[in-house]
Order: structure tokens, then C-alpha cells, then sequence
């Protein structure tokens, strides 16, 4: 029952994660999506022949992009970050689409471990470990948790320090109870700019992930705030809400020449999926200059 896609053969390598728990994990292959699971859900790998056509998929410039949603949310960056030659991983992490497992009462370092078994499976690191939103913060961890695995950090609308403006908002959007426009109308002011479609981010439900970022345990900030001691880059929306900019103001004045700090002035929480042209654009850049790749 092996799957070929665009020349590349699958390979099983079963489960990802802590215990029993699976992770769905999708591959870039010649700049089209590539996910395939077996009957039982179990995780399919691609061989190293699979990144044929996709430059010289650069050794040390993987990289792992974690959300607080489904991965399908980081797909244009990712297809920006193929076609610059690097090789991309996108996590569905637990409670979205199809990853299964425990989602109600996690620390961060249980989702980190999660991040760093992908990894080990992949035989990818160290990588570049992208976290965006929520994801910024199991990166983070990550990188504290397991310094070996990754090579640079790179945070899309970074928080954690600086308390989110627009919780008022975040409750309406996130209540399956409220009617559907009150929500999208939140969800609009909660994550985009001005005009902005909140369709893009819309789900009627609850989802396992939004259970997730609700009831993780955070470990206390110096544990995972500075992402371990290696080069950082801080991509923040000038107008975001949900993770201010003196988020990444504090992270700089922290850590010094450890941070690269971007802002996208005009832009909001949802700026990956509202810019990912100028996103990848500064990741690319980043990227060529911090690991020295061309």
C-alpha cells in the first residue's frame, strides 16, 4: 500500500511521540504537500531521494514548523522556504486534524519531547525549529530542553512576557456556544488586520488544539523564555494583539546580539497566513546569513 508522490517512495517508521501518543507529519516534496498514513494512522517518512528537485536540500537547514493549529496554517511560508531550497516539516501537533492524544493538561516540556522525537525519527537535526503563536513557545522549550537538536530558533509573534490585549475578544471567538458571527467578528479583531478574513482561521468547534493552549502548563519563564543560548530570529506584527511587540522588545534587550528582532509594522497576529511573502522573505535571509547557506 506504498503512496508515490511526485517520484518519492514512503517509507513506515510508525508512531511519533511521547508513549503511544502519534504526530501526523508532513514532508515538502518538490514543492507540493506530501502526507500519507497507513490504516492505523501511523506515520509515514520520506527517504532522502524524496528532496530531489528541491535545490540541494541544504545538510543543517530542516526546518520544523509547530503551531498551535493545524500545520496546513504555515503552508505559505513553507512553499516560499521549498523553493529557496530548504527542506520544510509541518506538525499537525495533538488534537488537530488527525494527530491524536492527550491534549488537557500538558507542560510545555511534554510537547517539546513531542518536537524532539519528530526529529530523532526524521534523522533531521539539528534543525531550524520555527514556532509560531503558541508553537513560539515549544520551540523555545525545545531548544532549552534539547540544545543538540536545534541549530537557530525562529518566533512568529512571540509572547509570553507581555499579557495579550485582546482577551475579551479571544473568549467570544473561542466559545462554541456564541453565535457564528459574533465569533468571526472576534476572531477578526482578536488575530487580523483591518479587513482581514477570520474564514481563514474559522472552525465551528472546539478543537483539541484550542483545549491544549488552554490548559498547558507553562513552566515558569526563565525554563523556556530565552529558547537555550544559540541565534534567534523574532518576526512580530506591529498590530498584534494576542502577542504585543514588547514581547520581542524584551527578548532583544534581554539577550542582546543572541536576537534578531523583524517587525512587520501593519501587521497583526495572523501574519503568517496574512503575510507570508515579507514572513519568508526575512526567514530566507535569516537563514542564509546565520547558518551560511546560499
Amino acid at each position: 500500500d506504498e503512496v508515490t508522490i511526485s517520484g518519492a517512495t514512503p517509507e513506515v517508521f510508525g508512531s511519533v511521540g511521547c508513549g503511544d501518543e502519534k504526530m501526523v507529519l508532513w514532508r515538502w516534496i518538490d514543492g507540493e504537500r506530501a502526507r500519507c498514513e497507513d490504516r492505523f494512522g501511523c506515520c509515514r517518512r520520506w527517504s532522502d531521494r524524496s528532496c530531489r528537485g528541491v535545490g540541494h536540500c541544504r545538510a543543517g537547514c530542516v526546518v520544523l514548523a509547530w503551531g498551535p493549529r493545524p500545520g496546513s496554517d504555515l503552508e505559505p511560508v513553507g512553499r516560499v522556504l521549498v523553493a529557496a531550497g530548504f527542506r520544510v516539516v509541518l506538525v499537525d501537533p495533538r488534537g488537530c486534524e488527525r494527530s491524536p492524544g492527550v491534549t488537557r493538561g500538558l507542560s510545555l516540556h511534554v510537547l517539546a519531547a513531542d518536537a524532539a522525537a519528530i526529529i530523532e525519527r526524521l534523522g533531521c537535526g539539528p534543525v531550524v525549529a520555527l514556532g509560531n503563536a503558541f508553537g513560539n513557545r515549544v520551540m523555545r522549550c525545545l531548544a532549552a530542553d534539547r540544545p543538540e537538536l536545534v541549530s537557530c530558533v525562529v518566533l512568529l509573534c512571540a509572547g509570553g512576557a507581555v499579557e495579550p490585549e485582546n482577551l475579551d475578544d479571544l473568549k467570544v471567538a473561542g466559545n462554541p456556544e456564541m453565535p457564528r458571527a459574533e465569533r468571526l467578528e472576534a476572531l477578526r479583531r482578536a488575530y487580523f488586520e483591518p479587513g482581514g478574513d477570520p474564514l481563514l482561521w474559522w472552525r465551528p468547534g472546539g478543537p483539541g488544539s484550542r483545549e491544549m493552549y488552554l490548559t498547558s502548563i507553562v513552566p515558569p519563564l526563565p525554563e523556556w523564555w530565552g529558547g537555550g543560548e544559540g541565534p534567534m530570529l523574532v518576526i512580530q506584527g506591529g498590530q498584534d494583539r494576542s502577542a504585543p511587540p514588547r514581547n520581542g522588545e524584551l527578548l532583544a534587550a534581554e539577550f542582546g546580539d543572541r536576537i534578531t528582532l523583524a517587525t512587520i509594522p501593519q501587521a497583526a497576529h495572523a501574519l503568517a497566513l496574512e503575510r507570508p511573502g515579507e514572513v519568508s522573505a526575512i526567514i530566507v535571509e535569516y537563514l542564509r546569513t546565520t547558518l551560511k547557506v546560499v
